[in-house]
């Protein structure tokens, strides 16, 4: 059950404060209805076929699923795109509207908001180790 709780949470970050509340102000709460969409279908559909799929099988990343299914090539390009993605997309956009709730509530520049999200994340990551980032 931890690991149903962890994807969940893991899920949650400053995009969706942000992103998903900031729509539901400017246009009401139908513009977040996609989110149900997410828990309701998304969720249910990981959480209860797919997760018990990879704990059954020993799987705990899709890319080792991948190397296993097809080759270490599969599993090398899927890590290089994801960890792309997370870098050039994921990450940025997060720290962008953290600096952007900054900005907003403080008055900060978003710049330095930026840079000092970065640092203190990296900084508790790696004092914490992974125990701090799950």
């Amino acid at each position: 059950m931890d690991d149903r709780r962890s994807i969940i949470a893991a899920n949650i970050s400053s995009h969706h404060l942000v992103g998903a509340m900031g729509a539901a102000y400017n246009r009401g709460f139908v513009a977040i209805a996609m989110e149900w969409g997410a828990i309701l279908l998304g969720f249910n559909a990981l959480l209860w076929i797919f997760l018990p799929f990879y704990i059954r099988n020993g799987f705990y990343t899709v890319p080792e699923f991948l190397e296993r299914r097809f080759s270490g090539a599969a599993r090398t390009t899927y890590a290089g795109l994801i960890l792309l993605t997370y870098i050039f997309v994921e990450i940025a956009a997060v720290l962008y509207l953290g600096a952007v709730s900054l900005n907003t509530l403080f008055g900060f520049d978003i710049m330095p908001c930026v840079i000092v999200l970065a640092l203190l994340t990296g900084v508790y990551t790696v004092l914490g180790g992974l125990r701090a980032v799950i």
